[in-house]
């Protein structure tokens, strides 16, 4: 009778607050993809961290074709100690090249999620690269909730409270492998996710009920960092100009 309870009690809960609910779950289920995957197993995780690094070490901007050997040696070294299979064939004997092939390097991008994913770092920089690397994922989780809520957000802009597909999209997202996968790794695309939705719930709260002055800019802010923040959110700002038509 106690499970009983607490499974109904449980279901109450979720009932009255399915935001919430649905939060949890993408927390812990975006902790085991956090913690689950491998090293530097994400896509060309290694050259994204390395971004997000020199943007918490050195006092100037990162620059196309900068480098830091030390520290590719490091995450080299660490995946070797992982006793995982690296993706990019890094072996004992390439420690000595220079630089050091660990995999594409995006430094030259559009740098608002590494100078974002910067400040934590700035406070490890001591600590091992392998800490440093799971607090820049934790990082990426924090965002990865953020789009959760603004798909709730979204949707709540086109269906009324208590339509279905007002938690069923945030619940999906909250469950979908793919995404989970891409949104917990050190990536700009992590950012770009974000700013995308909240572009389109912007955007779509203002065609519904107009712009106040606040909405406007929080409007033009979204726009903004779709241009900094990613090229595949680009797109976005080109289409920017319907919203107000």
């Amino acid at each position: 009778m106690k499970i009983r309870s607490f499974f109904f009690q449980l279901f109450e809960t979720v009932k009255k607050h399915p935001l919430r609910a649905i939060l949890v779950l993408g927390f812990f289920h975006g902790l085991i993809y956090v913690f689950m995957i491998p090293l530097w197993w994400h896509h060309e995780e290694p050259g994204h961290f390395e971004y997000v690094w020199l943007a918490a070490n050195r006092e100037e901007w990162p620059q196309l074709g900068e480098y830091d050997n030390d520290l590719r040696k490091e995450i080299a070294e660490s995946m070797f100690a992982s006793g995982q299979e690296n993706l990019f064939n890094v072996s004992p004997r390439s420690l000595d090249d220079d630089p050091i092939y660990i995999g594409g390097s995006p430094v030259g991008r559009k740098g608002v999620y590494y100078w974002l994913a910067s400040w934590p770092i700035k406070l490890v920089r001591d600590q091992s690269v392998v800490l440093q690397l799971y607090i820049t994922r934790l990082i990426s989780l924090l965002l990865f909730l953020v789009s959760i809520w603004l798909a709730w957000l979204f949707m709540g802009e086109l269906v009324n409270k208590r339509h279905p597909l007002r938690w069923m999209l945030p619940f999906f997202l909250a469950l979908l492998p793919g995404y989970l996968d891409n949104m917990t790794s050190v990536h700009d695309d992590v950012l770009g996710g974000v700013v995308a939705a909240l572009f389109l719930w912007l955007s779509v709260r203002g065609i519904k009920q107009g712009f106040s002055i606040l909405s406007f800019i929080g409007w033009i802010i979204s726009v903004v960092l779709c241009f900094y923040s990613r090229d595949t959110t680009v797109p976005l700002v080109f289409l920017a100009p319907l919203v107000p038509i």
